[in-house]
């Protein structure tokens, strides 16, 4: 009976170690500010607005590429637009993931 007291004990203390690990590490965390790079990369997924944020950030001249990864049918009418776009400060690039 004390094994099992103990080892429920030692259980609950891990959980809790992870739970104020966790804290710290995702509420806590560093945002770094915004910089040039060489290409932004937006990965396919859900239709949360990334590709328009990746878009958006070589607008603002964060990148002169943006590689957009494709997981979407053919002849998707939103990605089909993002993968034309035609602009002289940035180079738009598709590909499949």
């Amino acid at each position: 009976m004390r094994q099992l007291i103990r080892l429920a004990m030692t259980a609950f203390g891990a959980v809790a170690g992870l739970r104020v690990v966790g804290h710290f590490a995702y509420t806590k965390s560093r945002v770094d500010p915004l910089r040039p790079v060489d290409a932004i990369i937006v990965l396919g997924g859900e239709r949360d607005g990334r590709e328009e944020y990746g878009i958006e950030l070589a607008r603002e001249g964060f990148s002169a590429n943006v590689v957009l990864s494709h997981p979407y049918w053919k002849g998707d009418r939103k990605m089909d637009k993002f993968c034309a776009i035609q602009d002289p400060r940035f180079t738009v690039t598709c590909i499949p993931p």
